[in-house]
């Protein structure tokens, strides 16, 4: 009987990272043994390899050379330990009759691997792509806003990101309910899309917009997946169902009090009052008043208090406004200008913090529930 022979040599430092990078899909929670496995496909002179965990895909296109064609289903983690260890050059692996050998100069392991025909099929894309987005755009869009979904997924619409292309642009929303962060890229798309993606699933997005200038974006027939691919590398992700909340009735039609503030002075402040504030419900009280500048203040019944005034440019009445001192936190992490404005209405009413300078082109709007002051 012949034997079944599948193959292929590449170089060492392309194939651990790729290895690197689909590594991210596999869960460290394996409901289903095969998913543990990398699939790779071998093709002519090219392998794709591959990983999921159903919620998400993730695929890396190599060179590759003595190609004997063919999948393979390799226990990943293993797969991955091994090849990084490995000086750079040339590696072959081979499986023959569901046997795995991996060579590279002096070194020689054996590796069982898994029926690849149990490993779930990962859509492809077809076609040209609906839309392309500049990387770098889409990136820094994804990071603005990516962190205030939820974690929690016992609501799973709030933990994905809403992803609204239209003919004005690219709009991007995410909320957990007491936070909301809002990116727009100014930019005539002529195919509409609007799908709510999982947060995680774009966090990935982000991580590989430097391998290319742009990246596309296609779905699949039922529009129930998308696939995102920029270079040798494609996400493919699950789109969540259902309606995403009307997001901008979170968002005050008008604020009556501006201050403009020092991020560094901020940040210093805001660590200072964390010390108490994490032992009363991480409550902070931000005292916005015309010549006494920003007071920023914390107080916890059992250990004490403390308060520190820094200096802020106001416009409009004076006011006092108190919110959870870690979704503050959170907003300073992707704040690149050295100031921001705060806004409000009044204590009850949600805040809103903007950036002062923003040469990136991609709008940017935090905006954060209040906590009530206690008196």
């Amino acid at each position: 009987m012949a034997q079944t022979k599948i193959g292929f040599s590449v170089k060492q430092e392309e194939f651990n990272q790729a290895l690197q990078l689909v590594l991210r899909a596999v869960s460290s929670k394996i409901t289903l043994p095969i998913l543990s496995n990398f699939l790779i496909e071998v093709e002519t002179n090219k392998i794709i390899v591959s990983s999921t965990n159903l919620d998400v895909a993730i695929s890396v296109y190599l060179s590759a050379t003595n190609t004997e064609l063919g999948k393979i289903a390799v226990p990943g983690k293993i797969l991955n330990d091994l090849v990084s260890t490995l000086n750079p050059g040339d590696l072959r692996l081979e499986v023959i009759d569901g046997v795995g050998s991996l060579s590279s100069g002096k070194f020689a392991a054996k590796i069982n691997t898994a029926p690849v025909d149990d490993y779930p099929v990962i859509p492809s894309e077809s076609g040209e792509a609906r839309v392309s987005i500049p990387a770098k755009t889409l990136s820094l869009a994804i990071n603005r806003v990516e962190f205030a979904a939820a974690i929690d997924e016992s609501r799973p619409i709030l933990a994905g990101v809403l992803f609204d292309l239209n003919e004005k642009g690219l709009e991007l929303v995410a909320t957990d309910g007491y936070r909301l962060s809002y990116a727009k890229f100014e930019r005539e798309f002529k195919t509409p899309i609007k799908i709510v993606v999982p947060a995680k699933t774009l966090q990935e997005v982000s991580k590989i917009a430097s391998i290319g200038d742009e990246i596309g974006i296609w779905l699949s027939e039922n529009d129930k997946q998308v696939v995102f691919r920029t270079g040798n590398v494609k996400i493919v992700s699950r789109i969540i169902e259902g309606e995403y909340p009307n997001w901008r009735k979170i968002v005050p039609d008008s604020f009556n009090t501006k201050m403009l503030i020092n991020k560094d002075e901020f940040a210093r402040a805001l660590t200072q009052a964390a010390v108490f504030a994490k032992e009363s419900g991480n409550v902070v009280k931000l005292s916005l008043g015309e010549g006494l500048g920003l007071v920023v203040s914390s107080v916890s019944r059992e250990l004490g208090e403390e308060k520190n005034e820094i200096e802020g440019e106001m416009a409009g009445p004076s006011g006092e406004i108190a919110f959870n001192w870690r979704y503050l936190n959170d907003f300073l992490g992707v704040c690149e200008s050295e100031k921001f404005y705060l806004e409000m209405l009044e204590s009850l009413k949600p805040g809103k913090l903007t950036l002062e300078k923003n040469e990136s082109g991609v709008e940017f709007m935090h905006i954060i529930m209040p906590v009530r002051l206690q008196e």
